[in-house]
C-alpha cells in the first residue's frame, strides 16, 4: 500500500514539475525564433561578431520590439486579472468595459 502511494506521488510530482518547465521553455524558444526569423533570416549565433549587419538588426530592431511586445502582453494579462477580480467574473473580457475600443484607438493614434 505504501509503495503504491509513493509511486502515485512520484507520478504526480513528475507531471507537476513538467508543466512549469514547459511553460517557461516554450516562450523562450519562441522569442529566440522571433529574433531569428524575419525579412532577413539570421542564424542563432548572432552574438559572435558585433560589426555584422545581423548584429545591428537584432539589437536595434528586433530585440526592442520583442521586449516591448512581451511587456505589453504582461500588462494586458495583469489588467485582465484585475478585471476578473474586480467584476468577480472569470469569463470577463475587455469588451465589457470598452477597453478593447480604447486599445484600438491607442494603436491607431500611435501609428498616425
Amino acid at each position: 500500500m505504501a509503495v503504491e502511494a509513493r509511486e502515485n506521488h512520484t507520478k504526480f510530482l513528475g507531471k507537476q514539475l513538467k508543466q512549469p518547465v514547459f511553460s517557461l521553455l516554450v516562450p523562450i524558444l519562441l522569442f529566440i525564433t522571433y529574433l531569428c526569423i524575419g525579412k532577413y533570416y539570421i542564424y542563432f549565433p548572432f552574438l559572435i561578431d558585433e560589426n555584422l549587419v545581423e548584429h545591428v538588426i537584432i539589437f536595434n530592431i528586433r530585440l526592442p520590439r520583442g521586449i516591448i511586445a512581451l511587456t505589453f502582453r504582461a500588462c494586458m494579462g495583469i489588467s485582465s486579472a484585475a478585471l476578473q477580480t474586480t467584476l468577480r467574473n472569470p469569463l470577463v473580457s475587455p469588451y465589457i468595459l470598452g477597453i478593447a475600443s480604447g486599445e484600438a484607438f491607442g494603436a491607431a493614434l500611435s501609428i498616425a
